[in-house]
């Protein structure tokens, strides 16, 4: 970019938007990929060590149930509000420091 406050001049321009130099450094902060925090990682991996379990000791029991199966999905609603919930009140807790 540039600025003129007085005078005469000419320009050549040769690149606009995307293809000038202030719009490859926009591309670069646009193309960052999401990735995974090591707090979302191991709430991640914490959630299927848990279904994992109950789903084996549900299992060792036989047959599924239909109380069994609303307990295992009461359990992915507790896993569900963990993330709505928990997961942000942490991350703002962690932001200013």
């Amino acid at each position: 970019g540039s600025t003129a406050v007085l005078g005469q001049g000419r320009a050549v321009v040769y690149a606009t938007g995307m293809s000038t130099e202030f719009g490859k450094i926009a591309g670069l902060t646009q193309s960052v990929a999401d990735r995974l925090s090591p707090l979302q990682k191991n709430i991640e991996r914490l959630s299927k060590l848990i279904s994992l379990i109950a789903v084996g000791i549900r299992y060792k029991g036989g047959r599924y149930k239909a109380d069994e199966l609303e307990i295992t999905g009461l359990y992915w609603h507790f896993v569900d509000l963990v993330w709505m919930f928990v997961v942000p009140f942490v991350y703002l807790l962690n932001v200013g420091h």
